[in-house]
């Protein structure tokens, strides 16, 4: 008997919507109401997929996010609640998605390829990350020589220009992780 296995779409092929990236526009400051903005992913200068959104303001710590885009020849257009939170510092609000499927705060919101709704990935159960899809074998062939590639990574990231490798007369996390992996190879 011969088994046929379907692939799936991974959690990092998704369209995402990040909480962060609101932040960074700054749609999500207190008492501001965003209208009609549009949200293109775009891939090698290629527009994917756009959808239009507007942030409507409920109180200081409740709004609501509406998209607004097509899928399949149909206008698709709900709301998603947004929740703020006061730090445990007293410094601030941190912000939430309210899942529309699973009711669950998440600070990503998911859409597989072929899906309609933009969710939490738990309401995508068939969905699975790049490293789960991997064979045993594979696994660990990585667990055994990864710090190898890992530590090329890391390297080319510490020579990039204008990166600090001292904070206050002490190493920086990078700097540390990088001497860690040399510590491995001396071994």
């Amino acid at each position: 008997m011969q088994k046929y296995f379907k692939t799936l779409s991974s959690i990092g092929e998704c369209f995402t919507l990040k909480i962060s990236t609101l932040r960074k526009w700054g749609h999500l400051k207190p008492k501001l109401d965003v209208n009609n903005r549009i949200h293109t992913w775009e891939w090698e200068g290629q527009k994917l997929v756009q959808i239009g959104y507007s942030i409507r303001s409920l109180s200081p710590t409740q709004k609501q996010l509406t998209l607004k885009y097509r899928f399949v020849d149909r206008l698709i257009k709900y709301p998603i609640d947004l929740e703020g939170i006061p730090t445990n510092l007293g410094n601030g609000i941190r912000w939430y998605f309210i899942c529309p499927a699973t009711g669950r705060r998440c600070l990503h919101l998911i859409c597989p390829p072929g899906s309609k709704y933009f969710l939490h990935r738990s309401a995508y159960p068939e969905l699975m990350y790049e490293s789960q899809k991997k064979s045993k074998s594979c696994r660990k062939l990585e667990k055994t020589y990864g710090w190898i590639f890992e530590s090329e990574r890391l390297h080319a990231e510490l020579n990039q220009n204008y990166r600090k490798r001292h904070y206050r007369g002490q190493p920086t996390p990078l700097v540390r992780k990088i001497e860690e992996l040399y510590e491995k190879v001396k071994i």
